[in-house]
């Protein structure tokens, strides 16, 4: 979730955007500390709001 996070606010996406560019992207799964790629999504947008407000 912070690798998400991060990741969105240096390329200055939205919650939706990032999760689907983790999704396409086998980068930003190993920024996020994924070492084999992996075709579905971590989470979804809403989970990424309530993670930033905890």
């Amino acid at each position: 979730m912070v690798g998400l996070l991060l990741l969105k606010q240096l390329e200055n996406l939205s919650d939706e955007r990032v999760v689907l560019q983790f999704k396409r992207n086998p980068y930003y799964q190993y920024f996020c500390g994924y070492s084999n790629y992996m075709p579905g999504m971590p989470c979804n947008a809403t989970e990424l709001v309530h993670f930033r407000s905890v």
